[in-house]
């Protein structure tokens, strides 16, 4: 962490989650807590940035952008990551693959419009689309590395997890996904 940043929270969705945070961010002035995204527990104006990746895309995503519009300071910068679609007209094992994870996933301009609407700026806009062919193959070889040293507890407990991640890797990769399926670096202020 650089010298400039008095701090650094991490709000994370899950207990499982939390814990790899901990461990891998193990440094004094970063602290990794469980938070319900749409009621962040913080004082209007508390930060200067919000960086959020893959979590605005939830179908609570009113909630959150309320939530990280309040926290953030005057000109206080919002850093976003996020899936979108590639056209407006998405096949139905795509739509699926969505509505499975919960996702309520727009189109680049759809987003766009939909954090200017609620008075965020757009400062940078960067496709990183072609760069989800490397993600989905490291995550690919990352799950199959983690699988094989899992014990027979942990592949039960991961049981409903584990297929729908390869089941994803798969459409992506395999399936024609990447014909559908973007991501998008956007940096906002307030």
């Amino acid at each position: 962490m650089r010298d400039g940043a008095a701090s650094v929270e991490i709000a994370i969705p899950s207990g499982e989650l939390l814990l790899q945070s901990r461990i891998n961010f193990n440094h004094s002035r970063i602290s990794a807590r469980f938070i319900e995204f749409h009621q962040l527990p913080y004082e209007d104006a508390f930060f200067d940035l919000v960086y959020a990746q893959g979590t605005l895309a939830m179908a609570i995503r009113n909630f959150i952008s309320t939530q990280v519009y309040r926290v953030l300071t005057p000109k206080g910068f919002f850093c976003l990551g996020e899936t979108v679609a590639l056209s407006t007209v998405t096949p139905v094992f795509i739509q699926d693959l969505w509505k499975s994870a919960e996702m309520s996933v727009l189109t680049r301009d759809a987003l766009l419009s939909y954090y200017q609407d609620r008075g965020f700026v757009i400062d940078t806009i960067k496709n990183l689309s072609g760069t989800l062919t490397q993600f989905y193959n490291d995550s690919r070889a990352v799950l199959e590395e983690r699988v094989k040293s899992m014990s027979a507890e942990e592949k039960k407990e991961y049981k409903k997890l584990l297929p729908r991640i390869s089941h994803e890797i798969n459409i992506y990769l395999k399936q024609g996904g990447n014909k559908h399926i973007g991501f998008i670096a956007h940096l906002f202020h307030k």
